[in-house]
């Protein structure tokens, strides 16, 4: 019989067996009101495996075995239609642990933006700026120090 475990926390010596164990929760709540439509939703998210990424792993053992992130988001969608659509704006607060020694990976991102939606889900334009702050930046990368973006979209469904 071949049992092909999830990962071993030393690999080269094909020992120290790890089982994986995943959780997660959400949630999502909204509520239209004559004073207009207010959405909250949140995700908590718990992947493990033993704390082998910190051992001597198999080296293609992905980096989010070992994460514990969760993210909120609160929204406000206006009663009425402000021109030929409806007005939504929204906020969001994400933070990943990836349980690493190193914490370069580790971040919180704080968003927030608006949706004009001009014809339901159809048709919506929406722009975002976020701020993504790393707990510990990394010199030599620059995708891995803090950063703002701003960002837009067009979805079209036809």
């Amino acid at each position: 019989m071949i049992i092909n475990p999830v990962a071993y926390a030393d690999f080269p010596g094909k020992t120290d067996i790890v089982d994986y164990k995943a959780y997660t929760a959400d949630i999502f709540w909204e509520q239209p009101t004559s004073s207009g439509t207010y959405t909250l939703s949140g995700a908590y998210f718990d992947y493990d495996t033993g704390n082998a990424i910190n051992k001597n792993p198999d080296p293609t053992l992905p980096v989010n075995t070992q994460l514990k992130a969760m993210y909120a988001k609160g929204a406000y969608m206006f009663p009425g239609k402000m021109g030929v659509g409806r007005l939504q704006l929204y906020f969001r607060y994400e933070d990943s642990d990836y349980g690493l020694e190193s914490t370069n990976l580790d971040r919180s991102w704080r968003s927030g933006g608006a949706n004009y939606y001009i014809d339901g889900q159809r048709l919506r334009v929406t722009g975002e700026f976020a701020s993504i702050v790393f707990a510990e930046e990394d010199p030599n990368n620059a995708s891995l120090q803090d950063y703002m973006q701003f960002t837009t979209s067009l979805q079209l469904i036809f």
